[in-house]
């Protein structure tokens, strides 16, 4: 977490582990990793500062897949706090090849989607454009 516009006095937010419900690659509560919740706080002239969540342990042998799951923040306080990003997503990835493998692959799947949302027209304008 991240404090902007300067550091002054003690700030506090609640936060919890949620599931992700509409994405396909949502973790499991319980398996990929442990819903909880807790408060954090940023003493005066603190900047940043870092939650952390549990993950449980997974045997070295088992497949992994890419999983994503959210931290939510929310109760700011005091009220002046504004919080900009109300969602987080925490990916939980074996390694860094399977990252990046996930990230070409969302890339591609994005990518497709977004074409078959154009119309005929659309597609024929990006058919012919000519490029300098």
């Amino acid at each position: 977490m991240v404090r902007l516009n300067g550091a002054d006095g003690e700030i506090s937010c609640r936060w919890k582990t949620v599931a992700l419900q509409s994405n396909p690659r949502s973790a499991n509560p319980d398996t990929d990793f442990v819903e909880e919740e807790g408060i954090f706080k940023m003493a005066h002239s603190v900047s940043q500062t870092e939650i952390v969540v549990t993950i449980p342990a997974r045997p070295d042998n088992e497949d992994f897949e890419v999983k994503l799951f959210g931290v939510q923040l929310f109760a700011a306080a005091p009220k002046a706090v504004k919080i900009l990003k109300q969602m987080c997503i925490v990916e939980l990835v074996p390694d860094a090849k399977s990252k990046k493998e996930a990230d070409a692959m969302q890339s591609l799947m994005d990518r497709i989607d977004s074409e078959d949302k154009l119309t005929w027209t659309q597609q024929m304008k990006k058919s012919v454009m000519l490029h300098p």
